[in-house]
């Protein structure tokens, strides 16, 4: 149902199963719990989804066979941390999910130090520490089979496109997530965009347009920009982080064409849902502010 973008109705359905069944059986409690934080996560809720993850892992076991379940409802929080820019937050525990790894079975403890290494560098890239944001994820792109793998190859390659743009390497960022979406998993570029699911393409297509703006390519922005936002509104909340980015981007992209009057009124709406939703110090607050002068100043 979520997947399918019916993301408030899978929540309602979580809600309604924890109500009906309040003495329901430990396992039924907290697969309804991890569906809704999953929910309140793609409807833009970061905080309440936060909570929620960091809640469940609190109640599940850390030894036997739900150890992984432990660690993936902790390494599941850091993206939302990151967005809402609690960062001291995301390098404490990213730093204690990767120790922890190393004791649990099977692929946990692989895949999840790579997905805490994302949301790290993630919250380095927006914090403006793009080098060292590269130097945690191109070892890791490298050393990652990407045979079974290609979702985390993916993410790791959109971490590394976009630590490449703060440096102004976009012509290099382009090599890593400008290719065909057909790409193959094992060329140089984001595998498989076009088979991905929703969340993960819109993910694609706003690093693409943030890339193509550092290249100076502001129509082929654009394009990136609308399919990310598509995507957004049929499977994410329009207070959704990425979302909120997407339409930065777009403001971006409509005012270097000269659509000053529709750039402008675009990012004004943008800085405020910024504004309302994340606080007037949020990174994503600053840059919408920054692209609504520009549009202005230039308009």
């Amino acid at each position: 149902m979520r997947l399918s973008g019916r993301t408030a109705e899978a929540a309602e359905v979580a809600r309604s199963a924890l109500a009906a069944e309040p003495g329901a059986a430990e396992y039924a409690d907290i697969s309804a719990r991890r569906t809704l934080a999953r929910a309140l996560g793609d409807l833009g809720r970061h905080s309440e989804a936060a909570e929620s993850l960091a809640s469940l892992a609190a109640r599940t076991p850390r030894t036997g066979g739900t150890a992984a379940t432990h660690l993936q409802d902790r390494v599941n929080a850091l993206v939302h941390l990151a967005y809402l820019g609690r960062h001291e937050e995301v390098t404490r525990e990213a730093a204690a999910v990767r120790i922890d790894a190393a004791s649990a079975d099977g692929e946990a403890r692989e895949l999840v130090p790579l997905s805490a290494l994302t949301s790290l560098a993630f919250s380095l890239s927006v914090q403006g520490c793009f080098q060292e944001a590269e130097a945690l994820l191109r070892p890791a792109v490298a050393q990652t089979d990407p045979r079974g793998r290609e979702q985390f190859v993916r993410t790791l390659q959109l971490g590394l496109g976009r630590a490449l743009v703060g440096q102004g390497r976009a012509e290099e960022a382009w090599q890593i997530v400008g290719g065909p979406a057909s790409a193959a998993p094992d060329e140089p570029l984001v595998a498989a965009a076009a088979n991905a699911a929703p969340q993960d393409a819109s993910a694609t297509a706003l690093i693409r347009a943030t890339t193509l703006l550092a290249l100076d390519r502001p129509i082929d922005a654009e394009l990136e920009a609308r399919r990310c936002i598509e995507l957004c509104e049929s499977h994410l909340g329009e207070f959704h982080h990425r979302r909120l980015e997407a339409d930065t981007a777009l403001g971006t992209a409509l005012a270097r064409q000269g659509e000053h009057d529709e750039a402008v009124e675009l990012l004004t709406a943008d800085l405020h849902s910024w504004h309302a939703h994340f606080g007037d110090e949020h990174h994503g607050t600053k840059a919408a502010r920054l692209a609504l002068t520009s549009a202005t100043t230039y308009a």
